[in-house]
């Protein structure tokens, strides 16, 4: 759907209610009530965030109503607005007592699935409302299924009631995590872009990538994840960075095609690196009940071997074409980026060291690091535009991008409620252990497709939360730590968004570039292989995720970094030079041998694996020494 024009009353009321969504979870984060004496639950500020957020939908998105689409809109918010304000009151007394008043209950959550069904197909389309309105009818009609799928039986007043008024379903703690932890980080997210993240991370990849051919892509990958890891979603990334991006590119030489998916690659994988990553990830530390620290600690490894993997593949696809060197930026002093990266470097040092130093909540880490984002530039930027107005614009935008995912993480709360009501997610989990009882591996490629299948055109978030409620557990139970079941379902969620035939990130980048956007689709997945194949070693070898001594990590890193370029060239033809065709299988299967696990190669592993690597840096070596370089121009 499209949106409203970003002017009139009703543009200039979502911005008031945006403001409503960001602020309404800092006061929040920051205790404000308790410090005044009063005593307000989250799942009272939870109803009030979303209120805002559904108001928020229905000023800002069409709905496919013609000439009623704009009043229908407003009387929409208007119902938005008292539904969740009368929810919030009620909540004290229907939590406790929800038994007791039925209808009361029931009425409520007739009212939220009717308004966030619509809020969704206006946000997102059909495609969660479809799968909402299945599990729906399941619920309701379930019990007449088989026995081995069936339902407990639920009758409607009372499944309305718990998916309206319980703490588990639409107030559960997907709500509670986006409004308290995730629209804090969007926020830091925007605050960072306003005082000029944005430019720094384009200086700082033109700086890193030097005057190599084709350096136009290491400047993309290297921006987009810089910019990604805040922004902290796909699609939005690939549009603010990828209007610079993909045409810089094209202009070095790359075709439309693997610039665009070179963007959609990149900016998706902005979600899995840390310090900030992607609404999923907060929502994962909730889930597994460990500090956001260990969560970040343990995406990093991957992330750096994922942008590493895609920046061999963009620096060998260059090499081959023969394209130019491209310098934009690169003679950039570097004392006038350390002067401009100054302020963003003092945010990183407040979020982190606020984590991992003072055992901060992340959320007030974000809170406490955006109010000295917005202080600063008041003071230091005023005179370059950054006033009072312009922050208080900044965090009703904050609101605006908030919404969908406010809207996306309740109705997911509610399908995961009636998931664990009904026996659904445990009826499923026990399908997937049967086929785990077979073959751990089986499971993992079935748990893989179905992740694909799940996530295409929904957003990351949702789908997480679907698989982690109904694969994980089904992972966990066959003996898998619970992180790497949980990294494995987010990755493969995540992958969704460039994987066809519903590619959310690839189709925003073709758009971009005016290409084919399945074509597009197909070359990200070409780009970003490593992506496919990293959840599995979540599995094989734990210590790619920091689980493990410090000489197992080391020695998975190390592995990762020889095989990497290795499979990487073998699948391009080329590296620093090209590839014959026995030499170019060769580096493909030392590189696999070193990738896999150890585990998985029988009794003689360590032996054929201390030969690949031997080979392999033998291989590199040699082609580094008797290659000759092109100097740039």
């Amino acid at each position: 759907m499209s949106a409203f024009p970003r002017s009139g009353a009703g543009f200039q009321a979502a911005r008031l209610l945006g403001l409503g969504v960001a602020l309404l979870p800092l006061v929040s984060v920051l205790s404000l009530p308790a410090r005044w004496g009063l005593f307000i639950l989250d799942e009272q500020v939870a109803a009030l965030v979303l209120a805002c957020g559904l108001g928020v939908v229905f000023l800002r998105m069409r709905g496919g109503w013609g000439a009623l689409d704009r009043p229908l809109g407003v009387a929409l918010a208007v119902v938005s607005l008292a539904f969740g304000i009368a929810l919030a009151v009620r909540f004290p007394v229907l939590s406790e007592g929800a038994f007791f008043r039925p209808l009361e209950a029931a009425t409520f959550g007739l009212i939220a699935i009717a308004l966030l069904v619509e809020g969704m197909r206006r946000v997102v389309g059909w495609v969660l409302t479809i799968v909402f309105a299945a599990l729906l009818a399941y619920a309701l009609f379930g019990h007449h299924l088989p026995a081995a799928i069936a339902g407990k039986s639920l009758g409607t007043v009372q499944l309305l009631g718990f998916l309206g008024s319980d703490s588990t379903a639409l107030l559960g703690q997907t709500l509670t995590v986006a409004c308290f932890v995730i629209v804090p980080f969007i926020l830091f997210g925007r605050l960072l872009v306003a005082v000029g993240a944005a430019g720094v991370f384009d200086a700082l990849g033109a700086r890193l990538a030097g005057r190599a051919p084709g350096a136009s892509g290491r400047i993309t990958i290297i921006s987009s994840m810089l910019f990604g890891t805040v922004s902290g979603s796909a699609v939005a990334n690939v549009m603010a960075n990828g209007a610079v991006t993909i045409g810089m590119m094209t202009r070095n030489g790359y075709s439309k095609e693997d610039a665009a998916a070179a963007e959609a690659v990149s900016s998706t994988g902005g979600q899995i690196m840390p310090p900030v990553m992607g609404a999923a990830a907060f929502i994962m530390a909730e889930y597994l009940k460990v500090p956001y620290a260990t969560i970040m600690l343990a995406a990093l490894l991957p992330a750096l071997l994922f942008y590493g993997a895609i920046l061999c593949q963009l620096d060998f696809t260059a090499r081959r074409m023969g394209l130019p060197a491209f310098a934009e930026g690169a003679d950039r002093p570097l004392s006038k980026m350390a002067t401009e990266s100054m302020l963003l470097a003092l945010a990183f040092v407040v979020v982190l060291g606020g984590i991992f130093w003072a055992n901060l909540q992340p959320e007030l880490a974000a809170v406490l690091s955006s109010a000295l984002l917005a202080l600063v530039a008041l003071v230091v930027l005023r005179r370059g535009g950054f006033s009072l107005r312009y922050l208080i614009d900044e965090v009703s935008e904050t609101g605006l991008a908030a919404a969908d995912v406010l809207l996306v993480c309740a109705l997911a709360g509610m399908i995961i409620g009636i998931l664990s009501t009904t026996g659904l997610g445990f009826a499923l989990s026990l399908m997937l252990l049967e086929i785990g009882k077979s073959s751990v591996f089986l499971l993992l490629v079935v748990t893989a497709l179905v992740s694909l299948i799940l996530g295409m055109g929904m957003p990351t978030t949702a789908v997480y939360m679907l698989l982690a409620t109904l694969a994980a557990p089904s992972l966990v139970k066959l003996g898998i730590p619970p992180i790497a079941a949980h990294m494995f379902v987010f990755y493969y969620g995540l992958l969704s968004m460039i994987t066809p035939p519903v590619a959310l990130a690839a189709f925003a980048a073709a758009s971009i570039a005016k290409a084919s956007p399945v074509t597009v689709a197909w070359h990200s997945v070409k780009i970003g292989w490593i992506a496919f194949l990293v959840p599995f070693l979540f599995i094989y070898q734990p210590a790619i995720l920091m689980q493990g001594t410090a000489a197992e990590i080391l020695a998975v890193a190390i592995g990762a970094v020889l095989a990497i370029p290795l499979i990487t060239a073998a699948l391009v033809g080329h590296a620093l030079g090209p590839l014959a065709g026995p030499e170019r299988a060769l580096w493909l299967v030392i590189g696999v041998i070193i990738l896999i696990p150890v585990t998985a190669l029988g009794p003689l592993a360590l032996w054929l694996e201390a030969a690949a690597f031997v080979v392999g840096a033998g291989l590199l070596l040699r082609h580094g020494l008797t290659t000759r370089h092109p100097v740039p121009a």
